[in-house]
């Protein structure tokens, strides 16, 4: 079976592309999909994720398929885009990359509603309040393209929105960089981590 692996230091956005790309790629292909380290998956309270089974292998001992990358000149970063030699993959690989291309999908992006679900049982458990706006400011690398950040106005008119239409007054901040976000918004109170 293709493995994936979840790694410390992966985003809760990676996890997810890489889970549903690498699903959508074992579907086309005709194999089941092994997660390891499945306890570092960070959606676990409150997301369900179709998938065979958690896997014990040993990650060394199989092929890797890893995505294939380049320099961007004009963004200055490493990037990646849709690799089709993934499909030429043996059943026992482990798929490393981001891939975080919506071809990956294969002209069906209703697959993404089937292999990820909200738990209810869990967001019972880990209940939060309807009256609660969580605002999720990027910032990390992020920061280094101009282009990819929003400005604090689209955060303050998010906010505003939330207010007049649904009557929410309360916010917090959930990010990857406390510090931009304390710049952003000294009063407000951030999760971080």
């Amino acid at each position: 079976m293709p493995v994936i692996v979840f790694r410390d230091g992966q985003g809760l956005g990676n996890q997810l592309w890489l889970y549903a790309s690498a699903k959508s790629i074992c579907e086309k292909l005709g194999f089941d999909l092994e997660i390891k380290n499945y306890n570092k998956f960070k959606g676990k309270d409150f997301l369900k994720l179709k998938y065979e089974k958690k896997s014990e292998v040993d990650e060394k001992k199989l092929d890797i398929f890893h995505e294939r990358t380049y320099f961007d000149k004009s963004l200055g970063y490493i990037v990646s885009s849709y690799d089709e030699n993934v499909l030429k993959i043996d059943k026992d690989t482990v798929l490393e990359g981001i891939y975080q291309s919506e071809r990956y999908f294969f002209n069906d992006l209703e697959k993404i509603k089937r292999y990820i679900k909200v738990d209810q049982k869990l967001i019972k458990k880990n209940y939060i309040d309807k009256n609660l706006c969580i605002l999720n400011i990027r910032g990390g690398e992020y920061k280094r393209h101009r282009s990819f950040t929003l400005n604090k106005d689209y955060w303050l008119n998010a906010i505003n929105n939330f207010r007049n239409k649904f009557k929410i007054y309360d916010f917090k901040i959930v990010t990857d960089d406390f510090n931009y976000a304390k710049a952003l918004f000294p009063k407000m109170e951030i999760i971080h981590s």
